[in-house]
Order: structure tokens, then sequence, then C-alpha cells
């Protein structure tokens, strides 16, 4: 459902016409190696729902490589999404640190400027 629809039944309902805002929650992973950045999310990510997520990876999780997460980023994006909350899907701290990184240095100045 893209947010205009969702705003238009906010407004029948008495909410102010522009309040509904677009958001996604994601696990994501970032790795210079796209593969191995889906890997470590499909590990956290299973490890923390105990289920294999491999059948939903690709559907839920945004990893890969910078290029690959921002293509990815752009689908909410384009979706309606006008908010992103990562979960970095890390097994340590270090990891965490570098995924981070990267995410800041060469992700998110390209989702700032849409």
């Amino acid at each position: 459902i893209r947010t205009a629809h969702l705003d238009r039944l906010g407004v029948r309902v008495g909410r102010p016409d522009g309040s509904v805002h677009g958001a996604i929650f994601a696990w994501s992973a970032v790795h210079a190696d796209g593969a191995h950045a889906r890997e470590r999310a499909i590990d956290v990510v299973s490890r923390t729902y105990q289920q294999d997520f491999t059948p939903m990876a690709d559907r839920y999780l945004v990893a890969g490589d910078p290029d690959q997460v921002l293509a990815r980023l752009r689908q909410y994006h384009e979706a309606g999404a006008e908010h992103v909350v990562i979960a970095t899907a890390a097994g340590s701290a270090r990891e965490r640190l570098d995924m981070a990184t990267l995410f800041a240095a060469e992700v998110a100045p390209v989702v700032r400027s849409w």
C-alpha cells in the first residue's frame, strides 16, 4: 500500500492531509563483498529468530555491497519510505563498527540526497 493511499484514508478519519509518512525497519549488512554481507545477515537473523532465514533473505534483508544496499533502499524509497531504521546484522562489535563505517561512508550520503 502506497503512503498516498494511507494518507487519504487518514484524512477520511480526521488526520491532517500529508500526515502519513512511510518508513521501513530492516536488518542490514553491508560489506565490500556482497555475498559475504548476505551470508552474515542470514546467519545473524537466523540465530536471532531461531529459524533458517535463507528463503526469506532476498525479500526482507537489505544486504550486499554498498551498491546492492543502495539499490534495495531505493526500492523502498520509491515505494514511499521516507525513513529507514537499520538493524545491523553483525556477529561482533568489530563487525558492526566496520559495517556502520562503510554504510556511513558509501550508503548514507546517497540516501540523504534522495
